[in-house]
């Protein structure tokens, strides 16, 4: 009971530092918290119409599609990619704050998933202004759990990693910027790329790019109106491999920062 009370205690604390931080980043612009909102669906619409005229998709239904990769790849990309130096930048003030390691790396992400669920928002208002359809299927709150625990792991992975060798942020911003390519998030995959044991995925020449890509298989299980195995496989795999090496990383943490 008492570790459950300081568990809920110390996220409530995350969760606030995180919410005005996000906050402070739009103190004095005209709109405020809008802009995350604007911002997200000028891209999802402006991209969508673009990649629609290209693919030959009607512009509603696209649009709806690029929202939804462009809402999981944004929150993803910032767990990997963005603010991974935390833990090298604040050191010090890291130690003397008394506070675990780990309680500035999950509130800068935090950060991420204020944002994430204000571009779920947007999304949402995209479709009902464009008149498109977002199928609200029983389990997407599952689906969108997975994605957030597997968005966590990967902060964690990557602020402990960088901390230990500063190179690897310059090496997880050049991978995600080529990642976004390599990933079906505006561009349409056929859904027999996510079968592992499809007889027709020889059809698709992106098929080993999709099959073997974990963010693919996470934006398949939030788009997808079915249930999808393959995929769900791939996120369990990859959920538990992330907890063993987001542990062992940050038994390394401890060390170099002297903590007991």
């Amino acid at each position: 009971m008492k570790l459950g009370r300081r568990l809920f205690s110390t996220t409530l604390a995350c969760l606030v530092v995180a919410a005005i931080e996000y906050r402070a980043r739009f103190r004095g612009l005209l709109g405020g918290l809008l802009w995350p909102l604007l911002t997200f669906a000028g891209t999802a619409v402006g991209i969508g119409f673009v990649m629609s005229r290209l693919q030959g998709i009607p512009f509603n239904e696209h649009v709806i599609y690029v929202g939804q990769g462009l809402w999981i790849w944004n929150l993803i990309a910032a767990s990997v990619s963005e603010n991974n130096e935390v833990l090298r930048r604040s050191q010090k003030f890291i130690i003397e704050s008394q506070r675990s390691e780990v309680f500035w790396v999950v509130k800068s992400f935090f950060e991420s998933l204020i944002q994430f669920f204000l571009q779920g928002v947007s999304l949402i208002l995209i479709s009902v202004i464009l008149g498109g359809m977002i199928y609200i299927k029983m389990d997407i709150f599952i689906d969108v759990a997975i994605v957030i625990i597997l968005s966590l792991l990967m902060k964690l992975f990557s602020s402990f990693s960088v901390f230990l060798v500063a190179e690897f942020a310059e090496v997880y911003r050049a991978a995600a910027r080529l990642a976004f390519f390599l990933t079906p998030v505006i561009w349409v995959a056929s859904p027999n790329a996510y079968r592992f044991n499809s007889a027709d995925r020889h059809l698709d020449g992106l098929s080993g790019l999709v099959a073997f890509n974990p963010v693919a298989h996470a934006l398949n299980v939030v788009r997808s109106t079915s249930l999808e195995v393959s995929s769900y496989l791939v996120l369990g795999v990859c959920l538990l491999f992330g907890i063993l090496l987001s542990a062992l990383l940050r038994g390394a943490v401890k060390t170099r920062m002297g903590f007991q």
